[in-house]
């Protein structure tokens, strides 16, 4: 198989991805990474692919090769949190978004997960710190606002609460109606309608695509970085 071939066969994986045909995706990426194997984009989509299909330790397997080729990926390093979230390592889940910020500490998903994460271990105060440092960095982020009403809740404070379910409501009228909201996130993950404020939210993000193909070298021949966007 020669470049162009490899090249093509990735886009199609990553199309495939895209589109929800996620076991022909994973075929694609497995048939690309016999032709390229140190190439940790591969491995990233690779593991996006299998956590869609629901085989977590198979994508953690997957996000940690990418790690380990690259790592400096942030993008390997959230996604690999998240599936460790999803499978209740909330303790892992954060050593790794912690990983992940440390090489691009303006990503929001990574942020919210953690707080998340750090609320389902009952550490509270840590996830309204994490919920207060996100929403500094960007007010406008609704799912944050509607994140930290729910830990508020759960922290006893309902009048703060009820403020931050009205903030997120006027941000996105979706989260004010139960039984409504939109069909996907802001972020393009599938999401439910947002709750009324005493029931619990969909509240993390999903693994991310890394669909940036440096275009001046070939999969398995590309340069070292950082992997930052």
């Amino acid at each position: 198989m020669n470049i162009g071939e490899l090249r093509a066969l990735v886009a199609r994986a990553d199309h495939k991805q895209a589109e929800g045909a996620h076991l022909e995706a994973l075929l694609d990426y497995d048939t690309a990474l016999r032709e390229a194997p140190d190439d940790p984009m591969i491995w990233n989509n690779r593991g996006v692919a299998l956590s869609s299909l629901g085989r977590l330790e198979e994508a953690i397997s997957s996000y940690e090769k990418a790690a380990e080729l690259r790592p400096g990926y942030w993008m390997a390093w959230f996604n690999l949190g998240k599936s460790l979230q999803r499978c209740g390592r909330l303790e892992e889940a954060i050593e790794k978004y912690d990983r992940s910020l440390e090489l691009n500490s303006g990503h929001e998903s990574a942020q919210n997960n953690k707080a998340v994460a750090l609320r389902g271990l009952g550490r509270h105060e840590e996830a309204l710190e994490c919920y207060d440092g996100l929403l500094g960095q960007n007010p406008f982020y609704e799912y944050a606002w509607q994140n930290k009403g729910h830990l508020l809740i759960a922290m006893g404070i309902p009048e703060e609460a009820r403020v931050c379910f009205e903030i997120a409501a006027m941000l996105d009228p979706a989260f004010g109606r139960p039984g409504g909201g939109r069909p996907g996130g802001a972020r393009g993950s599938a999401r439910r309608s947002a709750p009324k404020p005493s029931s619990e939210a969909d509240e993390e993000e999903d693994e991310e695509m890394d669909a940036r193909r440096n275009r001046e070298a070939p999969p398995g021949g590309r340069k070292k970085g950082t992997g930052k966007r």
